[in-house]
């Protein structure tokens, strides 16, 4: 905690500040709804599921992402923002990333001997055009999520623990 703390308080995530603030003013179109939104009930939910084959799953792990030298990642994140942009008549998707959070924070922290996830949480959006070759996208989606600083570890200190992001009472 103390090393977070200081980490927080560093120059290494002030520099990532403008980043940040680029990304919260971005305005992104709401979702579209297929209705207005009743009580939430379970009993008002609809349940659609896919499944892929052990032979579709072994391909989409081990063979998509050789084209583009891609992550898994990078792939199912060009199909949920081109899915995202065609339902919703968009050009941008705004979508909250999941991260370890275990990416080195000092040179004096050992956290080898821990267990489990810290977890980051922070924003990308993800712009797609629907026009563009899906190889296109793909790339553009990799370039995109190799820029976002520290694998995103930066955002909460400086929106949470310096508040110098919306929301925040520094800004």
């Amino acid at each position: 905690a103390k090393a977070l703390q200081g980490y927080a308080n560093s120059g290494q995530v002030l520099e990532e500040a403008e980043y940040w603030q680029a990304v919260e003013r971005v305005e992104v179109k709401p979702l579209r709804k297929d209705s207005e939104v009743g009580a939430g009930l379970m009993k008002d939910g609809r349940h659609v599921s896919l499944t892929l084959t052990e032979e579709q799953t072994e391909k989409l792990l081990k063979q998509v992402n050789k084209a583009y030298n891609t992550e898994i990642n990078d792939i199912l994140l060009t199909a949920l923002g081109l899915a995202i942009g065609e339902w919703n008549d968009s050009k941008q998707a705004a979508i909250e990333l999941e991260g370890h959070g275990r990416e080195e924070i000092g040179h004096e922290v050992d956290i080898s001997r821990t267990v489990g996830w810290f977890t980051t949480q922070y924003p990308v959006i993800l712009e797609m055009e629907q026009s563009r070759e899906l190889s296109y996208q793909i790339k553009t989606v990799k370039e995109h999520l190799r820029r976002i600083p520290n694998k995103g570890i930066g955002y909460g200190l400086l929106k949470y623990g310096r508040q110098l992001l919306k929301g925040g009472h520094g800004s």
